[in-house]
Order: structure tokens, then sequence, then C-alpha cells
């Protein structure tokens, strides 16, 4: 495959460059059932046309995740969602870990169907495979994928009894999770599944690294292919498809397209090759294939300032980056991107100060007709906030969730609203603080997906009163 190599459209002022000790904190949140009326959609209206005035937008109230404090410790009682994936309007199905009696990681994955979310499972089949768990190791999902229909799959690893660490997948089919398989992943040894996509019911990518190498799996028709190595990248971190056998993939600071079933050669994103510590965050693809990349570089080793770049035909664009101002300060990074359209995307980042205790000061960057503008802050941005994920269902659209630390000096998971191309302010998730006790720096929204203009959800993590971590979810 050749890829040319374009320009990104710069808005004003920018610039392109030149050339398991640690499961404290670990818990989840999901806060699902954002209703939200997005005009031109809905209403009809003619694109160009004034856009109609959208209706009050809510957030549901946080509630725990049913199930999934039987499965776990009494002692323990920590968990974690890793991801969160919608089909339609209140069914999603979300993937993590929770810690076993014995203190040892363990896969689950729970689905909400017509706004019900039924109880937390084991991941089925793991449990005969993950037999060289103990209290560093063991499973966990760490990607969901979910197609129309309710065809989802769920990616992660597992730990063997010779203590290996593999790669698994499960399969949600006519509202059943089938048995965990490695599927043409025994060939390349130990590895992990670090990203899915599924562009449509059975026609799914998988993507990580084994044996040192980052490999994907295709699914085509229901049927997995072989695994296929990709030079360049130590693992697949990122993978967006918006078509059967039309993907984009990142890690570090590279990119890689399949084009019509056909993976290319890793390559630098343009101007970013001779950065130092250059890595890729996220990745977000269009419907219309239309792709962008957020992450950070560091010009020395004690600064870090944030950049995108944006994919489209299969020419990736030039980065585009900030450093400096009154926004960006110290250590800045881009944590997620989100694009609804063909130069209409979003990114979201934090900046990162001070020294043994950080401070985070968030920042959101919109990019409007293929013009990316420049980082600035929520209108009435909370204190000490960190926001984490972004996603946009439409132009101008989009929702974002994080945490701040507000008067109670507890940290809080926030969510924020862009409507026709205004963000709201941060608020706080309706019922949280029933649940959240303790302030703990893992403590926010981990993930937002919105799976229509008229629906988001999002997951994330508590303390509760014990000092211990557990997941809820809200639906409205």
């Amino acid at each position: 495959m050749t890829v040319f190599w374009g320009r990104t459209l710069l808005g004003e002022g920018r610039r392109q460059l030149a050339s398991g000790s640690a499961r404290r904190g670990a818990m989840v949140v999901m806060a699902a059932g954002m209703a939200v009326l997005c005009a031109g959609l809905l209403t009809g209206a003619a694109p160009g046309s004034a856009r109609a005035r959208a209706p009050r937008v809510q957030w549901g109230t946080a509630v725990e995740v049913p199930g999934l404090k039987a499965l776990g410790s009494r002692i323990f009682w920590e968990a974690r969602v890793n991801s969160l994936s919608c089909w339609s309007v209140n069914n999603c199905a979300a993937g993590g870990w929770y810690a076993d009696p014995s203190g040892s990681a363990q896969a689950f994955v729970a689905v909400e169907q017509e706004g019900r979310w039924h109880k937390a499972v084991e991941v089925p089949g793991l449990a005969a495979l993950n037999t060289g768990a103990n209290e560093y190791t063991g499973a966990s999902v760490y990607s969901v994928s979910c197609a129309a229909g309710g065809y989802c799959v769920a990616g992660g690893y597992y730990t063997d009894g010779s203590e290996h660490v593999r790669a698994f997948v499960s399969i949600l089919a006519n509202g059943r999770w089938q048995l965990a398989e490695e599927p043409a992943l025994a060939a390349l040894g130990a590895g992990m599944i670090s990203s899915v996509s599924c562009p449509s019911a059975g026609n799914c990518v998988i993507g990580g690294s084994a044996a040192g190498e980052a490999f994907v799996v295709s699914q085509v028709s229901g049927a997995w292919g072989a695994a296929q190595e990709i030079p360049g990248i130590y693992t697949v971190s990122s993978l967006s498809c918006w078509s059967a056998g039309n993907c984009a993939a990142a890690d570090e600071g590279s990119v890689v397209s399949e084009e019509n079933g056909v993976w290319g050669t890793a390559e630098p994103v343009p101007g970013t090759a001779d950065l130092y510590g250059t890595v890729i965050d996220s990745l977000s693809c269009a419907h219309d294939g239309y792709c962008a990349v957020g992450g950070w570089y560091e010009p020395t080793s004690y600064r870090s300032y944030p950049f995108v770049a944006t994919e489209q035909n299969g020419v990736w664009g030039a980065a585009v980056e900030w450093s400096g101002g009154p926004v960006l300060t110290s250590t800045s990074q881009i944590a997620s991107v989100s694009c609804a359209s063909a130069g209409s995307c979003a990114a979201v980042g934090f900046d990162r100060y001070g020294g043994i205790k950080y401070t985070y000061q968030s920042f959101v960057v919109d990019q409007k007709n293929g013009a990316w503008g420049t980082p600035r802050l929520l209108t009435g941005s909370p204190r000490n906030d960190k926001i984490t994920s972004v996603s946009c269902p439409s132009a101008g659209d989009c929702r974002l969730g994080g945490s701040y630390v507000p008067a109670s000096n507890r940290r809080e998971p926030f969510v924020a609203i862009q409507t026709n191309g205004r963000w709201g302010k941060a608020k706080l998730v309706p019922g949280i603080r029933t649940l959240n006790k303790h302030s703990a720096i893992q403590t926010g929204i981990v993930s937002v997906t919105c799976p229509s203009v008229v629906h988001c959800s999002a997951a994330g993590t508590y303390t509760n009163a014990g000092g211990f971590n557990l997941e809820f979810v809200t639906g409205r």
C-alpha cells in the first residue's frame, strides 16, 4: 500500500512541526443515560441551515454495577472497568477486572440491555485458562467493541500455568458471551490484546503485542483469519475501523492503515520522527474514514507538549502541536480524541504540574472545517480538573468526562457537554457523592461513548467508605 503524506489545515495561532500492586484505586463507574436532541440529524434541518435549539441535557443517577461485588473478595472489593462500548441507545457492554478472594485479578464483562444492566460475570471459560494467576498477575479485559445488533468482542489477557501472559477474546452474540479463545494467536506465544474494533457484526479486528511484536487479527463474516505482524511498532495500542477491511492503528509515535483488507507499514506521524519521547494516546475514526490521533512529545526531560494529526483517504497530515501559553504550563498531553466526521473532531487533555502531589489543569481543543483551534479551559473550569475522555456523536456536539476536586476536597467524577459548538460547564455525576467517600487519584471517568446523537454512556471509578474501589452505572 502506498501512502502519501499530506498537510493538516491549521487554525489561527497553531504551528506545524518542522521535521498488580498498582491495583489500589482500581474501581469503576459507569454513567449511562444522557439524552439530548441534536438538531440537523433529528429535526431534518438542511445542511448549513440554522440548527434547532437543543433541549436540556441530564445525566442519570450513578448506581453500582450489579453482581460485581458478589464476584470479588470481601477483603479487597476492588474492580475496574477498562472499556465501554454501546451498539445502540441503552444497549452497551463493558469489561475490566476484579480482585478475587486471593487478590488475583479476574476478567469480567457486563451487559446493559434496554436500559437495564445485568449482573457482571467472569468471562466464560477463562477460569480454566487463567491458572497462573496470583496476587501480582491474573486476567483482565482491556478493550470491548460492539457493532449494531449487539455483536461485541471483548479482548485482553490471562496468565497460564507457566505464568505467561496470553491473549484472549470472548464474543457476545445473541445475548450470550461465548467461551474465551485465542484466535490465531497460539503460534505467536505470550502476549495480550490491547485494542478491539468492530465496524459491523462478525467483522472485527483485534490488535496487541506478542513476543515483542505488534499484531492484528481480522475477523471476516464471523471467522478469524491468521495473525499478522505489523513491523515497526511494538504493540497496537489504539485501533479504529470505520468499515470492514478499513482501519487505522497506532502505537508510540507511529500510525498504520488498512485499506480494503490490506495492512500497510507502520510509519511515524509526519513531523514527529525526530521528536524525543513521542507517544500517541488516542485514535478515533469517523464513519466516513476521517481519523485523528492525539498524544504528546517531550522536547526536554522536564516538559511535554500535546499534538494531534489527522488522516483522510489514506493520507496522514503533518502533526499540529501547541507549546506554552496560559493553558499549557508544564507537562501537557492529549488524553482522548473523537471525530464525528471529516474535519470535525475534538481533543481533550490536561496539564500536570507540581511535586509529589500533582495538580491538574485540563483543556479542550476543537477542530472545525479541518482547522484546529487553540487549547482552552472549560467555561467555569473546576479546580484541579483532569479530563480523560471525549466522544462526539455529531459535528459540534461532544461529551467529555474526567475528575476534579470541588470544595469538598475529594476527587469526584464529572461530565460536560458541547452543544452547537459551545462547551457547557463541568457538572458532578448525579448521585456520585452517595457512593464516593474517599479521595483517590484513580477516581473519575475512564471512558465516554455515544452510540447516537440522543444518548451517551460513561465509565469510571469511585472509592467507597472503606477505601476500596467499586464500580457503578447510571441510567435516566
